[in-house]
């Protein structure tokens, strides 16, 4: 099912995410697989282009992506989804299954 398909690759995330940098490199990598570009922010001018897709990294710690509509003449207003991977840095434990609850498996986590 898609549930479990999507709780298999968080997993694997939070696997190949040991700290930060992991994972904001992960986030990167993974959104430039999928046809985002990549910008810095050294730049003095970006060149954003109707229907583009961007990605801006920090320090390696931190990062933006955004898209720009196809038609930025008519923009009426934007969405901002935004999240810190500082503290804590999640693992899996080695013995990470937890009985099941309401048809969800529950996966165990250290931080």
């Amino acid at each position: 099912s898609s549930t479990r398909r999507f709780a298999k690759e968080l997993v694997q995330f939070i696997n190949a995410s040991p700290s930060p940098y992991h994972a904001v490199d992960n986030l990167k990598s993974t959104l430039l697989s999928q046809g985002f570009e990549e910008l810095f922010e050294t730049t003095r001018t970006w060149d954003l282009k109707e229907g583009g897709k961007y990605v801006v990294a920090r320090q390696g710690s931190s990062l933006m992506a955004f898209t720009v509509p196809n038609n930025k003449n008519n923009i009426q207003g934007c969405v901002v989804g935004a999240a810190h991977v500082d503290s804590p840095c999640l693992r899996v434990r080695p013995r990470s299954m937890r009985p099941s609850m309401d048809g969800f498996v529950q996966v165990g986590v250290e931080t």
